[in-house]
């Protein structure tokens, strides 16, 4: 994937050099949850140096995607169902990578339909589609609100 014009939109947006190659125990971590080779891609060459926000919405750098997925709700509850928060909107809603059989998408997440003592049913109708693939959210992120779509 070319990730460089998208790159170059944020960068100009910020008004300074946003993101740095990835640490090894970065890409350790990413590649362990088995995300798609584009999405470790683009974090491999363009991991934010840190968050970088536009349009209400929050792309994290590696550090804080760990955090995210580790330490925070509802990522840690997502986690072990295939889905890697990667963003979240400035109220604290989440964009996640979400793992299907042979696919994947990006879809978000309310913070507060997502909370321990949910069965998994219930977590997994509380997210929606906000794009097919990574780089699309990415363009999506650069460009305008994103929209969603039922799952």
């Amino acid at each position: 994937m070319n990730y460089a014009s998208i790159v170059e939109k944020i960068n100009i947006d910020q008004k300074r050099n946003c993101v740095k190659k990835a640490e090894q125990a970065e890409i350790e971590y990413l590649t362990s949850l088995k995300l798609p080779n584009e999405v470790l891609e683009f974090y491999c060459e363009y991991n934010p140096i840190d968050t970088i926000e536009l349009n209400d919405i929050r792309l994290f750098p590696i550090s804080e995607i760990i955090e995210e997925n580790t330490n925070y709700t509802p990522g840690f509850l997502l986690i072990p169902l295939g889905f890697c928060v990667i963003a979240s909107t400035i109220e604290g809603d989440i964009y996640c990578i979400k793992k299907e059989l042979n696919d994947y998408g990006v879809v978000t997440a309310s913070h507060d339909e997502i909370y321990e003592g949910l069965e998994t049913e219930e977590i997994l109708s509380g997210t929606k589609r906000v794009s097919k693939t990574f780089i699309d959210f990415l363009k999506l992120f650069c460009r305008t609100k994103i929209s969603i779509e039922l799952l």
